[in-house]
């Protein structure tokens, strides 16, 4: 299911994890890169669980930057045209206080969100005192 996402400052990384981010760009992940930075899904790396699914803390960049991977569950409700949308505004999206978007994947029928990690929680969290990790 490879989307044809067009974002004009998507940038494509190599698994190397060595591309460097500025807030205007959105990066396309791969899977391998994404089950790297999760420990393949690893239930000891759940943090949350949203209407994606399962949310996880993650590393990338050789462990240099803390992330939270969404995966999107494929039988739950939202599809391929929330998962772009998401994708092309949020990464258009900066503030200190909100979740910014780093980047996606959508290789192997996957739809997977990639955040910065906020330590100590969003604006949501505490506005409305939720107990999400991340």
């Amino acid at each position: 299911m490879h989307l044809s996402i067009t974002l004009n400052s998507t940038q494509r990384t190599s698994g190397s994890g060595s591309s460097s981010l500025t807030s205007n760009l959105c990066r396309h992940f791969l899977l391998e890169e994404i089950k790297a930075a999760s420990g393949n899904f690893d239930d000891n790396f759940v943090v949350g669980h949203g209407g994606f699914n399962n949310v996880y803390k993650g590393y990338i960049d050789n462990d240099a930057t803390i992330v939270v991977v969404k995966r999107l569950n494929p039988s739950s409700k939202p599809g391929v045209c929330e998962f772009e949308t998401e994708i092309h505004m949020l990464s258009k999206l900066r503030h200190l206080h909100l979740l910014s978007l780093i980047g996606y994947c959508d290789d192997n029928n996957e739809m997977i969100l990639v955040y910065d990690y906020m330590a100590h929680g969003t604006l949501r969290d505490h506005l409305y005192k939720t107990d999400i990790e991340y």
